[in-house]
Formats: structure tokens, sequence, C-alpha cells
């Protein structure tokens, strides 16, 4: 599809004042909606790639969610999208004034700026992992500062939800998917949960504070970057950090190589490197980084961006019966089902975790988004996609009390609703009595379950009953 002109009326909502840029899905544009206010178009364009649409369609669903539960100030605002027939859209609020936080870097940033943008992108990230009623948690997996747009006034907006991980997804294990300087050690076998996202904060927040990357932009060299982070307790870390011990501590237990030793939260992760910071006697005055040279400026639109899925996507993405529409056909309603090839979880005795001389992979000359490539040893995809799950939509029932297992960190609620207060987190692998009381939602179902001397409600996309049950 060629580059729309401009100025010019685009699908009777928009006036099109000016082109942008072009990411993996297509160019993005400055447009006027029809309330007057500005908004970023991105218009998808590669018509024949099945697995980038797959990834338009699932930003787009994600936006407007969010949106109509409940807007989180530091998340891109949904406006307007297409999905009926071709051109396809999606329309959100024009970030003013924004810039990458990319465009920041490679220099050291003030204290008081980092705690801020930590802070802001914490909770942006808390609201994906715990604060949708139905579809939490939503796992970015690609956090990093390409995606962190940052207003005039010093906030931040987080972007591309494109290739965010939720149990409406149907996504079960899809390994190797991130940009490789920002990847958790879990990402590279298909095992992310939320505080991966912490994970891609932490290295984010070491990135402003030193002025430098911690990991390469190389899949095998980063691999051994993280397995000898783990060996030498973070030397790295401490040593850059320098007189910053506090910091370094926290860093260190953000960037735990198990997700189970990071923080409880991203906003716990932020709160104590807020305090680490003031112990260390740094200022936090939130002093703004002064604008880059024009050259290095990135233009505020908050849409998917250039996400750079490598080639070997294809090989092992398959979409089921929802190809991309040709022209003048409509496009479907609900999200493309997917299913992926799993990676099992390596015992204890299989450490190191990574086997760089199986572990293949692209590298990108500038980090963006690439699809690893898995070992050939891959099992073969599970059986039913998440979202294909048959939930019942009645109120709490009872049913007989079984045991359930955790299959990553869940949190345990005093009632069933994501917006309830978390009692304390029920950690992967372990095992929890339920006590028969469970409510049903559209696509997951809420188990009453006792853990740790206390009774709460978890999630059955993440609880998963042994012995029988359902």
């Amino acid at each position: 599809m060629p580059r729309l002109a401009v100025p010019a009326r685009f699908h009777q909502h928009f006036e099109l004042e000016r082109y942008v840029a072009s990411g993996q899905c297509g160019a993005v544009y400055q447009a006027r909606y029809k309330d007057g206010s500005r908004v970023a178009l991105k218009v998808f364009d590669k018509e024949h790639d099945k697995t980038v649409f797959g990834y338009f369609t699932n930003e787009q669903l994600l936006l407007r969610l969010v949106k109509e539960h409940r807007q989180h100030p530091h998340i891109a605002e949904y406006m307007e999208s297409n999905l009926v027939r071709p051109p396809y859209f999606v329309a959100t609020r024009f970030v003013e004034g924004a810039r990458e936080l990319h465009s920041l870097l490679g220099r050291s940033l003030a204290p008081g700026f980092v705690a801020r943008v930590v802070k802001q992108t914490a909770s942006a990230l808390d609201y994906l992992h715990t604060g949708h009623p139905e579809y939490s948690p939503i796992i970015h997996r690609d956090v990093k500062p390409s995606n962190l747009l940052i207003d005039a006034a010093g906030n931040v907006v987080l972007i591309d939800l494109s290739i965010a991980r939720h149990p409406g997804y149907a996504i079960d294990d899809e390994p190797g998917l991130g940009t490789i300087p920002y990847m958790a050690p879990e990402q590279y076998l298909g095992g992310e949960e939320p505080a991966t996202d912490q994970f891609a904060l932490a290295l984010v927040a070491f990135q402003m504070l030193t002025g430098k990357a911690l990991l390469p932009n190389n899949v095998k060299k980063a691999q051994r970057k993280l397995e000898a982070l783990r060996a030498n307790q973070h030397a790295q870390v401490h040593a850059l950090l320098g007189s910053l011990t506090n910091t370094a501590k926290v860093m260190q237990t953000a960037l735990a190589f198990e997700p189970s030793r990071r923080f409880p939260s991203c906003a716990a992760f932020a709160h104590e490197l807020q305090r680490a910071l003031e112990a260390d006697k740094q200022s936090l005055a939130e002093t703004m980084p002064p604008a880059p040279p024009r050259s290095r400026t990135y233009l505020g639109y908050s849409v998917m961006g250039a996400v750079g899925v490598s080639a070997a996507a294809v090989l092992v993405v398959t979409l089921l019966g929802t190809p991309v529409p040709n022209a003048g056909e409509a496009a479907p309603t609900t999200l493309p089902r997917v299913v992926l090839a799993s990676v099992a979880a390596p015992s204890e005795s299989q450490q190191p975790l990574f086997q760089p001389e199986e572990l293949g992979g692209r590298v990108q000359p500038v980090p963006t988004t690439v699809l690893v490539d898995a070992p050939a040893s891959m099992p073969t995809p599970s059986s039913a996609p998440i979202a294909s799950r048959k939930l019942s939509t009645v109120a709490a029932q009872t049913q007989p009390a079984v045991t359930i297992k955790a299959r990553s960190a869940e949190p345990l609620r005093a009632t069933p609703s994501t917006d309830a207060l978390i009692l304390l987190r029920i950690p992967p692998g372990a095992q929890a009595i339920r006590t028969g009381r469970e409510k049903p939602q559209r696509l997951f179902t809420w188990y009453e379950v006792t853990y740790g001397g206390r009774t709460g409600w978890c999630r059955s996309s993440y609880c998963q009953p042994l012995g029988g049950g359902r």
C-alpha cells in the first residue's frame, strides 16, 4: 500500500496533517480527529503478513480494553480503529511534545528524573499485570526506552502492546520474543510472567543511571552475560553504580535470575529504588534532561512502534482460521487464535539455563523486537488455546475441593476481583487447596483457595487443578 497523500481526508473522521514514520505494520500519520483533537493514526499496509496482522489486532484489542475499563494516564490512549475492511487502522491520542526515552540516553540522567520515569512506568505495568478484571495479567514483553515516550511535562506514556501476552490472546508459550538488551532470562524459553516486565524496567533504570546498557544486543552474548551476572552476584551492576551501594542492592533484586526472587510488583521495585537513591544521598529533584539535537528528536506517536519481528517468526507462529483479509473483505471481529510451540522449563539439573550453541538468534544493528530461534528439539504445540476454553458465566458455585498448582507467580486476592487487596503471592509450582467455591468469568474462573495460612482467590489461567478436578 503506497504512502497516503497529505494533507487529505481519511475515513470520514480524520484529516491527515503529515506523515510521521513507518513501522513493521505500516505508516504512522499525525491527524486531526472529528472532535478536533490530534491523534496518531497507524495505517496497516502489510496485507499479506499474517503474523504482523495478528500483532496489529492484538494491540488494537488491548488499547481498546484499557480505555473501556479504566484509562491509565501512563498508557497510550485508544481513540478509534477499523478492522472491518481495508484500510485497517488504529488511532491513539497524540502525545504532544513527546520524545522517546531512547533519545535521552547515552549519559547519566538525574536520579530524580529516573525515579519519576520508573515510578510512572511501574504504575502502568502493574495495571496491565493485575488491573484488568478479565484480561490481566497482560505482560508487555517489550519494555525498553523506545517504547517509553516522555511528554512535554516529563510524564511517561507506555506504548506498543503489540506482542503483549495475556489469557485472551491464546498464546501458550512463545519463546524468544522481545528486544535482546532488555530480555529477562525466562523470556528465552517462553516462561514470561509479570516479573519479566520488572526485569526489563530495571535494565532501563540502570541504563538511565549509568548511561550504559547492561546487556549487549547479541543473543549469545546476552545469554552469557545473564549467566555471569547470576554467577558473580551482579558484580558489574555494583561496579558501574559505584558509590550507589543501596541502589545497586535494589537493582540486584529486580534483576534476579529467578522471577520469584524479584520484587512482588513493579511498584514495589520503584518504591525501593527511590528509597535507595535517597539513602545514597542522591537529589530527587525532578530535573528534565535537555532536548536532544533536532535530528534525534522523536515525534510523539503512541501506537505500535517499529516492531522488527524476524523472518523466523513465520516458522514458529501458526495463525488458525483467520488469514489477513483480501481487499474488499471484512476483517475478523475477534482476535486471531494463535498456537505456538512451547519450550518446557528446565530442571535444576539442566542448569545453566541457556545453551548458547543451541539457541540461535539474529543480531539487529539497533535494538528492535525480534523472535529468537528456539532449540530444534522444541515440543509440539500444546492442545487448546486459552481463548478457546469454554467458561461458564453463572454466579459463584461450589465444587469439590481439590489441590491446585500455580503455573507462575499468582496473587492471592481477598475477593474475586483484580481490584481486590493482594494477600500474598503464590510462587510458581506451589500447591494450594481449593475450598470448593469458584466464580466463573468470561475468560477464566476464580478459585477460592487456602495457601500459606491465608484464604483468598486466584485465577484458573494460572492456578490449575491437580488430581482430576476441573
